[in-house]
């Protein structure tokens, strides 16, 4: 279990509430405080001891999960962003889908996204255009990881600041890893005043080169087979 944290102070107990109370012993909570200024890594370690607190200086999302993924000691990996919390039974569904058929590499459901209740007004505004109906999500909180799929997909990107984990799914699917998709809410997005997508407006670049990288590896992939097929000696 894994969660990064940046500034997250005002959320990260509900974060972590929703964790315990899951009803699924739990291998290991790994918070990577990414260079919080807010201190909400003193919250954490106050709240239960079970939970191991990594401070490092802030490197964005992927290089936060990235950090936790180094530490992590399971072979089944779930994330959860600081200020989202799970659904009830959430874990317990994703990881009874992965005991139950091992050719599966990771299993996720729907995300259900709500305003958090202490917007003021002018700041839900900024969410009036935001969907709050459920929805299938291959989102980092919504998913369970099997490690070896890490093993073979990689680990998220460093150079992307949001989009991080679109982009490991598209190379997880070029590469044939299976998933599974649970019809039920496993994840409740807050929407709030600091939302990555809101605050960080410049780097919504990033999903531009994702998809350009995307293209990239599809054309290396096409450009492969067409050789191998073409090679001497292989035509029957």
């Amino acid at each position: 279990m894994l969660i990064p944290c940046y500034n997250a102070a005002t959320y990260i107990e509900e974060a972590l509430v929703s964790v315990f109370c899951q009803g699924v012993d739990l291998h290991e909570v790994v918070v990577i405080d990414d260079g919080s200024t807010d201190g909400g890594a003193d919250r954490v370690r106050a709240f239960d001891d079970r939970v191991r607190v990594h401070r490092q200086a802030n490197t964005g999302i992927s290089g936060a999960r990235n950090a936790a993924l180094a530490l992590a000691t399971g072979d089944l990996i779930a994330f959860l962003d600081a200020d989202d919390v799970w659904a009830e039974g959430s874990l317990r569904a994703r990881r009874e889908a992965l005991l139950t058929d091992d050719s599966i590499d990771y299993a996720y459901g729907w995300v259900e996204q709500f305003v958090s209740p202490d917007l003021v007004a002018t700041a839900a505004g900024s969410h009036a255009n935001a969907s709050l109906e459920p929805r299938p999500g291959r989102l980092a909180g919504a998913m369970l990881v099997r490690a070896r799929a890490f093993a073979r997909v990689g680990r998220f990107s460093p150079t992307l600041r949001v989009g991080e984990t679109l982009d490991w799914v598209a190379r997880a699917d070029e590469l044939g890893v299976r998933s599974s998709c649970l019809p039920q809410i496993v994840l409740r997005r807050r929407l709030h005043a600091t939302n990555t997508g809101l605050v960080q407006q410049e780097n919504r670049a990033d999903y531009l080169t994702l998809a350009r990288q995307a293209l990239v590896r599809r054309r290396t992939a096409m450009t492969a087979e067409s050789a191998s097929a073409g090679a001497p000696g292989e035509q029957g």
